[in-house]
């Protein structure tokens, strides 16, 4: 994944936990989820073609990609 292809990162549990629910779902029923590793998962990826599961907190996700300058 390259980070200009990042569209967002994600709580799996936000704020709009349904909306979450409904759009993961239409996902993975277009095979679009690929999982990073084993759950349990704390946040999603989305980039342009897939979304990532990932077993670490979106705000360690987005740290890490503003201290390597995505």
């Amino acid at each position: 994944m390259r980070a200009k292809d990042i569209v967002g990162i994600f709580d799996i549990r936000g704020k709009a936990d349904s909306a979450n629910e409904a759009f993961l779902s239409q996902a993975a029923e277009g095979g679009r989820i690929v999982t990073v590793e084993a759950g349990p998962y704390k946040s999603f990826v989305v980039t342009v073609d897939q979304i990532y599961y990932s077993p670490i907190s979106s705000a360690t996700l987005k740290r890490r990609a503003r201290q390597t300058g995505v």
